[in-house]
């Protein structure tokens, strides 16, 4: 039987009942340990030690392919001996002192990594499911500012050329990726021409692009047939749904019914998984709330959290990096989180507005904490006008809606 432990809103993820088969599965074999798995007969140990060994463990199978870390298996020398668990009145803190680590000892943050608790062979085993790193390497300050890569049953220090390799392999990768979304702006905000799909100069407009990562990501191709038969309809950016789908040379797309001779918007999903949502109404005035109000927050959540799952359907990836920009238009209302309406205070001073890449993973429970998982950007949007962070969140960090 399954124990499961889900973290309040905002936890790192949520078990999911594959992790539970697939670690039975190694318990029943006895499976030994490995360049993806490891033992521990005990917690680590909650002192600075104990805080850096873990970190190094992350680190260790983030850089190199993922893994497990089962903690509450006695072993030797290697091989499996016995499931002794931990006690169960130690889980819940442990897991916290766990989450704790990763968060600050780690850096960049691990997309994807879950901690759980599962029973088997009539114990609790504490489970770290660490994914392979979207954005390698990752280092350990604690340890000196190192990187750490695991080997067939340690963790050792990376080398220099394994460093500069996985520097190099993320950097051509991310690169990649932003030529793309580059090459999509210019042609939204009309400076690449593309009279059927740019903004108007007085227009206001948003440009979301989700991209699904792998080791090669513009290697994908979709079955196109496939992909309609799936995904018949798709809801726009302002949750207006569009047109049946009308197949490109590049993939399958969207279209939305605009207004008098604005642009309304489009989505695209591309043979390589990417997904572009486009609009050209949600970050105007809309029901009395100017930006950057909760329309916008609202509409941004589902959207990312939309294609995420259409991408998934498409492709199977777990990880997506989400980029995010806006073209506004200079005199825009300002809505402060107590005073949603603008009052016609504070007005826009920018045109465009180009936030940071994001990375999603779909194993941290996007269906609960979305809000949680894209505060970093919603941050962002809120302090391009002027604010700490976003209003929609209070003093204890939960998501609430103004009414």
């Amino acid at each position: 039987m399954e124990a499961e432990h889900r973290r309040k809103p905002g936890g790192i993820a949520v078990i999911k009942s594959e992790l539970s088969g697939r670690v039975a599965a190694l318990v029943r074999a006895k499976a030994p340990e490995s360049a993806t798995l490891e033992y521990k007969s005990q917690m680590y140990s909650a002192t600075e030690g104990g805080r850096k060994e873990f970190a190094k463990d992350l680190s260790g199978f983030a850089n190199r392919d993922g893994g497990l870390i089962l903690i509450g298996i006695r072993e030797k020398d290697g091989n499996f001996e016995e499931a002794i668990g931990v006690p169960i009145e130690e889980i819940d803190n442990a897991i916290q002192w766990l989450e704790s680590v990763a968060r600050s000892g780690v850096t960049p943050h691990i997309p994807g990594l879950g901690f759980s608790a599962i029973e088997t062979e009539g114990c609790q085993v504490l489970v770290a499911s660490i994914p392979r790193g979207s954005d390698q390497p990752y280092e350990v300050a604690s340890a000196g500012t190192r990187f750490f890569v695991r080997d067939e049953r340690s963790v050792r220090t990376m080398s220099r050329e394994e460093i500069k390799f996985a520097v190099r392999r993320e950097a051509d990768l991310f690169t990649r990726v932003g030529e793309f979304v580059d090459e999509r702006w210019e042609r939204f905000i009309g400076r690449s021409y593309d009279l059927s799909q740019r903004l108007s100069a007085e227009q206001h407009g948003a440009l979301l692009i989700v991209t699904p990562i792998f080791d090669e990501t513009f290697t994908f191709r979709f079955n196109l047939p496939k992909v309609i038969e799936i995904l018949p309809h798709y809801t726009s950016f302002d949750l207006h749904s569009g047109s049946s789908p009308r197949p490109r040379l590049d993939g399958i797309e969207y279209t939305y019914t605009g207004i008098d001779d604005f642009f309304p918007g489009y989505t695209r999903i591309y043979r390589h998984g990417i997904i572009e949502v486009a609009d050209g109404y949600v970050t105007g005035r809309r029901e009395g709330r100017p930006l950057p109000g909760l329309v916008l927050m609202k509409s941004l959540i589902a959207s990312v959290k939309s294609a995420v799952e259409a991408s998934r359907k498409v492709t199977g990836a777990d990880l997506y990096t989400v980029d995010f920009r806006i073209k506004t238009a200079f005199g825009t209302d300002i809505a402060f989180f107590n005073d949603p309406f603008g009052r016609g205070r504070n007005k826009v001073d920018r045109e465009y507005l180009i936030f940071d890449r994001q990375t999603v993973s779909y194993a941290d429970d996007i269906n609960t904490n979305m809000p949680y998982i894209l505060k970093p950007l919603l941050d962002q949007i809120w302090q391009a006008f002027g604010y700490v962070s976003c209003g929609y969140f209070d003093q204890q960090e939960k998501y609430v809606e103004p009414r």
